[in-house]
């Protein structure tokens, strides 16, 4: 499972949250993490996506550097204001012939599912940060509470340090 936090974005004035735009940095930001990606060989079987502006266009310019199939990619407008618990369910309700699936979406249910599925401690999920947690499971029904294992959390910063 890989938790994608959205990119950095703005709030111009008289825009719904729901409808923020990325800022230029967010842009940056997230097409360096698609060419991470790309060169880590990531492999998603399917991504799921907030429906939200900001979620959608961290995803686009992700994809503008990682090739993901238009065909493996969902939106789901119900992952904007979700909770932790209602996101496990829409986790836990994933099918068995998924092995590796992103979820694009916000704070504080991002940082809160790391720490769940990892046991991890991480205070904030930065702004496009991409956690990945492994599982020794064979069917999501059978994820939970510290039954994963943090395999790498990589931020936009880290990789402007390399």
């Amino acid at each position: 499972l890989t938790i994608i936090r959205h990119a950095k974005s703005d709030w111009p004035e008289s825009t719904q949250d729901f409808d923020r735009p990325l800022l230029k940095r967010g842009i940056e930001d997230a097409r360096l993490l698609g060419k991470h990606m790309r060169e880590s060989n990531y492999n998603f079987d399917a991504v799921i996506c907030s429906g939200a502006l900001r979620a959608r266009q961290t995803l686009e310019n992700i994809r503008a550097e990682f090739s993901i199939a238009e065909n493996k990619i969902q939106f789901q407008e119900n992952i904007y204001m979700a909770s932790l618990t209602s996101t496990i369910k829409l986790i836990e309700a994933l099918p068995k012939s998924l092995n590796w699936t992103a979820i694009v979406g916000h704070n504080p249910t991002q940082t809160e599912l790391c720490n769940y599925f990892a046991n991890d401690h991480l205070s904030n999920m930065p702004t496009c940060g991409v956690y990945t947690i492994s599982f020794q499971v064979d069917d999501w029904k059978a994820i939970g509470y510290g039954l994963g294992n943090c395999v790498s959390l990589v931020t936009p910063k880290m990789l402007k340090q390399q």
